[in-house]
């Protein structure tokens, strides 16, 4: 192997970034030419204020293969606001109504307590006159258990309406007490909001003013005491008829009145009671007058004159309050 003396010199080399000349090796061997080691790329990008970057050159972007920018245009909806219709506003009124309706009677609301029993009969008896049988009757219902249906009968002022009111008033006119008159009971009589019934243990229920031809009572009684047994309460329902004259013709509360009732009533489950108001007679109309005087700090009265203007037959003591004003 043929061995040759070389000697080197150090090397000078061009550190700047900007160099393009060769890097010259001194050495003995004069058969060795220079060679160019590197070839610094010059570009604007290679400034040191940017020593990070990426370097990319002009001609890198033009032979790049470019497409040109799509534009996407958003287009942004505004949600649709639901227009309140008058449709929804008397709704909502109305359902503001009657909750506020509802809430009062709920503030409201009291029950009443049972009857003492006691206590009622001792009225009955110094108030009504000539009524001891229907009286007795009444209370004996009265004292028993469950809801109970009973049909008071009789003429005109015979104290029918007046023994209800007595009741009525040692019940408590609270909220589960309903009272109702004919013909009004046809149109505004439900079951739909009674509380009473549906919140106290037991309710009373009268309807007067009825004659033996109102039959749309039958069928609201019974869906009465259908709501009252479905809801497990009791309820006193009282039915006051009269038999009044008609074109002369005196409509008497005979066996056929009774019997006609019972057949009306005769799918209704519960304790039912027929309460017979007699006749009254010129005794009892004498006490009514006394009674009605008395109220009126009246002095002096003539009885027997003042009987002459009543017809106890047909008006019973019907009527004594107003005529007595006028005599």
């Amino acid at each position: 192997m043929e061995s040759h003396d070389n000697s080197y010199e150090s090397m000078d080399v061009d550190y700047s970034a900007n160099s393009v000349t060769h890097m010259d090796i001194s050495y003995n061997d004069s058969q060795v030419d220079a060679t160019q080691i590197k070839k610094e790329k010059l570009d604007e990008c290679a400034d040191i204020g940017e020593p990070i970057s990426p370097c990319v050159s002009t001609e890198d972007i033009k032979s790049s293969s470019s497409k040109p920018m799509k534009t996407f245009h958003i287009i942004k909806t505004q949600p649709k606001m639901n227009k309140i219709t008058p449709q929804f506003k008397i709704i909502s009124i109305v359902g503001v109504l009657a909750m506020s309706v509802i809430i009062y009677h709920l503030l409201k609301f009291e029950c009443s307590d049972e009857f003492d029993l006691k206590q009622l009969k001792e009225t009955l008896s110094n108030q009504v006159y000539g009524q001891n049988k229907a009286i007795n009757s009444i209370i004996h219902v009265l004292n028993k258990e469950g809801t109970k249906l009973l049909f008071f009968y009789g003429s005109t002022g015979v104290g029918k309406t007046y023994t209800a009111s007595i009741i009525m008033e040692l019940f408590g006119k609270k909220s589960n007490l309903y009272h109702y008159t004919m013909p009004s009971f046809e149109e505004i009589f439900s079951t739909d909001f009674m509380y009473g019934l549906i919140l106290c243990k037991s309710s009373l229920f009268i309807v007067d003013g009825l004659s033996r031809n109102d039959k749309i009572v039958n069928q609201h009684v019974k869906d009465l005491i259908k709501k009252s047994q479905e809801l497990d309460k009791n309820i006193t329902i009282i039915l006051i008829y009269s038999c009044d004259n008609l074109n002369n013709y005196m409509k008497m509360c005979d066996e056929n009145f009774h019997v006609k009732v019972t057949e009306d009533f005769k799918d209704v489950n519960v304790h039912k009671a027929f309460v017979k108001f007699d006749l009254l007679n010129n005794l009892h109309l004498r006490q009514c007058i006394q009674k009605e005087a008395s109220s009126q700090n009246l002095k002096n009265v003539d009885y027997e004159k003042l009987l002459k203007n009543f017809d106890v037959a047909v008006d019973g003591c019907k009527g004594v309050h107003t005529k007595i004003k006028l005599l």
